[in-house]
């Protein structure tokens, strides 16, 4: 009966060091992106993500909207808004729709990515502010 009781709480230690460690493991399984400052190119907003981790990123969704407040005031449309996969230590330019900026428009770019070994996925956000006398966004935070 003793060996038992021995058993099992080395079988209890055993599980509770596993998910500690497992937890660990998890929270370093997730991507890695670089939402790029936007600039205007063509008449179009070109934003610039870089997949900074080592492994690739997957699932890509990219969401741009201006903001007023905390409403939402529009969405662009982004070519490729659903990318497939991104490789490590690469970059990807996503293009939105022509539309008219006025100044200090804040502009909201949203980007989802999933990690191509573990599938465990993260949002990344920014948002910069558009000032018309340079031409140039700016980070808001």
């Amino acid at each position: 009966m003793e060996c038992w009781s021995f058993t099992l709480s080395i079988v209890s230690i055993l599980l509770a060091i596993f998910s500690v460690y497992w937890a660990t493991v998890a929270c370093r399984l997730k991507p890695n992106l670089e939402i790029g400052v936007p600039y205007i190119k063509n008449g179009k907003i070109n934003v610039n993500v870089v997949n900074s981790d080592r492994r690739a990123a997957i699932n890509i969704k990219v969401e741009i909207c201006t903001v007023r407040g905390n409403d939402f005031t529009g969405y662009f449309k982004v070519d490729k808004g659903d990318f497939l996969m991104l490789p490590s230590k690469k970059d990807r330019v996503f293009k939105c729709e022509e539309r008219p900026i006025d100044d200090n428009t804040i502009i909201r770019i949203r980007v989802y990515a999933a990690n191509a070994d573990s599938g465990f996925g993260k949002v990344f956000d920014a948002e910069f502010r558009y000032d018309a006398k340079t031409g140039k966004f700016e980070h808001t935070k």
